[in-house]
């Protein structure tokens, strides 16, 4: 991301835990960074508000992530006793019944009730045997993967209700990069879990992790993790300023920009040879100039 770019003054849109991460980056490789954020604190979204003697957090959060390299960064932030370690239990209410998140093959057959359970069965059999002689179709929106993954029957009583009430569009609009990574089950591969105790952390997929590992939690709340960078960030020479609107974002002919913002009531310009942005695409697109295509704009 940063190589070759050592001297280069770099700007970043957004003080949340992306745009933190990244500013640590560009120091480590030599460059003058400077963070502009719209709120009056770092952190973004995964925000734990302080009223008293409680915390309370922007949304649910937790310290996971596929990449274990980046996971052991954020833990490495912070003391042993700053983090508490638990396995997930999300939950879903269907039809009188609390039902694990992301759905397994367990909860199907032992939860659904015997009705779901025979024909979610029957549909999963069906649904494989027709992958065996048919041509292998490509997944390319939601209803895709959850009627390959699961069969039509589950996907009609509970993927597509759920998630077209969640999502507010309908699952053959929805893309497959709108799906997390840690929901990305199947009905075969969550049936094993049933019968396998003990099983190779190295052989499991990410979801199956999600489900059946250590997740980890800062006691001072998930805001916590933004405050470690964002001390980390200040003692390497980083600055960042709260409070400013970025009204607009100049690409200059040689490829270096200028932006232009409000803090304190006064209009500053400040020039940058790189800008990385965090902020909102919606927002992104409003401050471009040139400006961005109406096209962009409408799909932003």
């Amino acid at each position: 991301m940063v190589e070759g770019k050592k001297n280069k003054r770099v700007i970043i849109l957004g003080a949340g835990v992306t745009g933190l991460s990244a500013g640590i980056r560009y120091l480590d490789n030599g460059c003058d960074v400077f963070i502009l954020e719209k709120a009056d604190h770092a952190g973004g979204l995964a925000r734990t508000v302080v009223r008293g003697d409680y915390r309370l957090d922007i949304g649910p959060h937790h310290l996971f992530s596929q990449n274990e390299a980046i996971l052991q960064e954020m833990i490495d932030l912070f003391e042993k006793d700053e983090l508490i370690s638990f396995s997930r239990d999300a939950k879903i209410y269907f039809h009188d019944r609390f039902l694990d998140y992301p759905l397994t093959a367990k909860n199907v057959i032992f939860n659904m009730g015997l009705k779901h359970a025979f024909f979610t069965s029957i549909s999963v059999v069906w649904t494989s045997l027709l992958k065996l002689f048919t041509k292998k179709k490509r997944e390319v929106n939601f209803k895709d993967w959850a009627t390959v993954n699961f069969g039509n029957y589950l996907y009609g009583i509970f993927f597509k209700p759920y998630t077209e009430q969640f999502w507010g569009v309908s699952c053959e609009e929805l893309s497959l990069d709108c799906i997390p990574q840690t929901s990305k089950m199947s009905f075969a591969k969550t049936l094993k879990l049933i019968f396998l105790k003990k099983f190779e952390k190295e052989s499991l997929s990410v979801a199956e992790r999600e489900t059946s590992l250590t997740l980890y939690y800062p006691i001072k709340g998930i805001g916590a993790i933004a405050e470690k960078l964002k001390k980390s960030f200040l003692s390497k020479g980083g600055k960042i300023k709260l409070s400013c609107d970025v009204s607009e974002l100049i690409t200059n002919k040689d490829g270096s920009f200028n932006i232009h913002y409000q803090y304190e009531r006064e209009t500053i310009v400040d020039g940058a040879d790189l800008v990385l942005s965090t902020i909102p695409i919606s927002s992104l697109t409003q401050i471009l100039r040139p400006l961005a295509s109406p096209e962009i704009i409408q799909r932003a």
